[in-house]
């Protein structure tokens, strides 16, 4: 029969006995805990990307947003890089967020762009079980996103909708920007919108969207614009949206409609054109 037992040299008590059931220890379930933060998320469910170390939590609900959540076994271990490093997913996704359990790993394993945060700073254990606090993660998330690329996000109130996003265009390079009770204004390129290989940079094409969109109160019929090719809008228009996502994190929907035949594009966000007018 094994026992089991502990020396202590201390006072004479020489060994003690460990009761078995001391010894027990807990494993985690790697495949349940992504289904639990997909269903945190969410989202339909995870696509286990490499066996047992890496799923991907696609088709976010709830929070629409350009982040992929992605969760990570073992990111500390000498083959993460080997595993991790040149997956395509990653390397693909606009911004990947990168979920480990606990200690963030050396950067050396992911891409550069990739946000890496701790299970342990956003779950929770309850009454009813696990609980994720996704709105706040990925707020979280965005903000840093953006603060990599330049860019600072506004301060987005819990609760907030598109509708209560007023963008109004001052003049061809600003916009006067409220929400949330707060107003400030900003020029093309402290929103994020400038096309950086002009010297110096200039308005880029996703600002010329937003302007075009504004002049016409926040819809663009087909045909209108001057845009003579639909293919190059969509594109705009869709990378207009995710940036929008990143500057307001934690807004859920989005923040242009869905291209709809008879009306074109439509904004949820107000917003509005105050330039001079000639004769004004």
């Amino acid at each position: 029969m094994n026992r089991a037992f502990v020396v202590c040299h201390e006072r004479g008590y020489g060994r003690i006995p460990v009761p078995p059931e001391r010894l027990r220890r807990c494993q985690v379930d790697a495949q349940s805990l992504a289904r639990c933060l997909a269903s945190e998320l969410g989202t339909d469910g995870p696509r286990e990307v490499v066996p047992d170390r890496l799923w991907r939590l696609p088709a976010l609900r709830g929070v629409r947003t350009r982040i992929t959540v992605y969760l990570a076994l073992g990111a500390r271990w000498e083959d993460a890089s080997r595993l991790f490093a040149d997956q395509r997913d990653i390397r693909t996704d606009d911004v990947p967020l990168i979920l480990v359990p606990s200690d963030v790993p050396d950067r050396g394993a992911f891409p550069a762009r990739v946000r890496l945060l701790p299970l342990t700073d956003w779950l929770s254990l309850g009454e009813e079980g696990l609980a994720l606090a996704a709105e706040e993660m990925l707020s979280s998330a965005a903000g840093k996103a953006a603060k990599q690329q330049g860019i600072m996000p506004f301060r987005v109130p819990p609760g907030t909708r598109w509708e209560q996003v007023h963008i109004d265009l001052i003049n061809d390079e600003i916009v006067d920007v409220a929400v949330g009770g707060a107003r400030s204004r900003r020029s093309f390129d402290e929103m994020g919108l400038a096309d950086q290989r002009s010297r110096p940079p200039g308005p880029g094409k996703l600002w010329v969207v937003l302007v075009v969109l504004a002049a016409h109160g926040g819809e663009l019929a087909p045909g209108e614009g001057g845009f003579a090719e639909t293919g190059k809008l969509q594109k705009w228009v869709s990378d207009l949206r995710k940036h929008l996502l990143v500057l307001f994190p934690g807004i859920e929907g989005t923040p242009v409609r869905p291209f709809s035949s008879e009306r074109g594009y439509r904004t949820r966000s107000v917003l509005t054109d105050s330039r001079p007018r000639d004769g004004r």
